[in-house]
């Protein structure tokens, strides 16, 4: 185990500099979600870090699946969890894009803001362990041990 740092309040493994700025400015959105009531900025600012994780280097279309995908891979043991996270990460998408193209959230998702920070924290966390951002098609297509 390597030496660890502190990023935001949180202590991690020294990170290599691809990651590093990535995951500041994920780690700094995270913290953020939490220094406000459960809102629509909540939303916003969970939506950011899980995007600045998940959609590194990745522009373009599609984003909401590409976040949803990357993150069942990413976090998924099976499919069954897979499935779940897919549709986790997906309706934090839509929370993310209903606050910021609206300034509410509907009850539904304000619901579920304490779900979207823990799966926003542990895809945090899986490129921190990781110590670099996987090949996400060597992920997804099952050539790479997670």
């Amino acid at each position: 185990m390597g030496p660890r740092v502190l990023i935001n309040g949180i202590w991690y493994k020294s990170l290599g500099s691809a990651a590093k700025i990535p995951v500041e400015l994920a780690t700094d959105r995270l913290r953020r979600s939490r220094t406000h009531q459960l809102s629509a900025d909540t939303a916003l600012d969970l939506g950011v870090a899980s995007e600045v994780i998940l959609l590194h280097g990745v522009g373009g279309s599609e984003l909401k699946y590409r976040l949803s995908f990357r993150g069942a891979y990413l976090l998924g043991r099976d499919p069954t969890e897979r499935h779940v996270r897919f549709e986790s990460f997906g309706s934090l998408y839509d929370a993310r894009s209903q606050a910021a193209h609206t300034g509410t959230l509907s009850a539904k998702l304000l619901a579920r803001l304490p779900e979207f920070d823990e799966i926003c924290t542990a895809a945090i966390r899986a490129i921190v362990d990781r110590q670099e951002f996987p090949n996400w098609n060597e992920l997804t297509l099952g050539s790479e041990s997670s």
